[in-house]
């Protein structure tokens, strides 16, 4: 009689698929400066020249409220972070004057607030510096720009989520995150993703998608 001995089979672990939420904008490859180069998913932006630009492939919603987060990894000596409308230039500042309107608004590197026919034009800002995280929240709705820091206190000693002590914004229509480096060689990292986040948001903010 013979002994049938049962074989066994290899178990295979399979590692689950953790899949961040999707949806967040990136930078527009098509909607840049010429010596902005992208890369990390089209998050990181390098400068090859001074006074370079980028926009968001994704618009800010009519009344939504968004929080981002940005890095600039290689020098900050000229930095700004804000938002723009389709027609602002590129190689322009935030928050200055185009044709004597205003185009974009920002937080400029130094700390103030930028937007140039706003009442709080070169209000002060929080500064910041090389591999600091500057957190920006910005309420369409209301028309209300704020940043901070390193999870530091917000700007004007303001509250995002009650809606107090924002920057003014008075630039009508729709607009998209815009990044200026001034100087060449500069690098600076976007966190548009929720997943990406260092910092809580403010209740209610959430990702430009």
């Amino acid at each position: 009689m013979s002994l049938r001995i049962p074989t066994r089979r290899a178990l295979l672990y399979t590692p689950p698929v953790i899949v961040a939420p999707s949806g967040a904008t990136t930078w527009n490859p098509s909607d840049k400066s010429a010596s902005i180069t992208l890369s990390g998913g089209d998050l990181v932006a390098t400068a090859g020249a001074g006074a370079q630009g980028v926009r968001s492939i994704a618009a800010v919603g009519a009344s939504q409220k968004v929080y981002m987060e940005y890095v600039p990894t290689v020098n900050a000596n000229d930095q700004q972070f804000g938002f723009a409308l389709a027609t602002h230039a590129l190689t322009s500042t935030l928050g200055g004057s185009e044709g004597g309107s205003s185009r974009s608004f920002g937080v400029k590197f130094g700390g103030t607030y930028s937007d140039f026919t706003s009442a709080d034009h070169n209000a002060a800002m929080p500064s910041w510096t090389t591999s600091n995280r500057v957190g920006i929240a910005f309420d369409r709705g209301a028309n209300l720009f704020w940043s901070r820091v390193n999870n530091g206190a917000w700007s004007n000693s303001g509250d995002p989520a009650a809606g107090t002590g924002g920057r003014a914004v008075a630039v009508a229509g729709t607009v998209y995150a815009c990044l200026y480096i001034g100087f060449s060689t500069e690098v600076t990292t976007a966190n548009f993703s929720s997943a990406t986040w260092v910092d809580s948001a403010p209740s209610g903010f959430t990702q430009l998608a």
